[in-house]
């Protein structure tokens, strides 16, 4: 959407959403941190109902996900956004773990856009999986009473 389509009316929710889209995919900024939880489920809600998949990212509710394993209850996936909307995945077992994290763009680094991109999908596929089979939530189990 350009200048002139702006001045020349109003434009449609279509060029809106995907403006809105280009703008924090390109800046890297934090729809959270701008806008709140209410915008980001207003945003997820009219990309699906325009056909997500067609290269509009869905974002997650939360800023960080996690999920226990199938195979062992002390293996788990998180998946997080930082402050900068940098993106961190860790894995855990019982014996150890670690952590990588990839950068917006034009940030310091920024070199696996494609990347930071399907871990942010992974977070929301984590989210329904989690909504889905909450037993697998990792912060859900964090969270609960000793003892549950």
């Amino acid at each position: 959407m350009t200048q002139r389509d702006i001045e020349s009316g109003r434009p449609t929710e279509e060029e809106a959403l995907r403006a809105f889209h280009d703008f924090f995919r390109d800046n890297c900024e934090g729809l959270f941190f701008h806008f709140g939880q209410q915008a980001v489920d207003l945003y997820n809600r009219a990309s699906a109902a325009r056909g997500a998949g067609k290269g509009e990212l869905s974002w997650p509710k939360e800023r960080d996900v996690g999920r226990v394993g199938d195979m062992h209850p002390s293996a788990h996936l998180r998946v997080g956004l930082d402050a900068d909307n940098d993106v961190y995945v860790s894995v855990w077992d019982n014996e150890g773990g670690g952590s990588v994290e990839f950068c917006c763009p034009g940030a310091g680094g920024g070199k696996s856009a494609r990347t930071r991109e399907a871990l942010i999908t992974l977070m929301v596929a984590i989210e329904t999986d989690n909504a889905e089979f909450p037993r697998k939530d990792w912060w859900a189990l964090r969270r609960a009473p000793a003892g549950e």
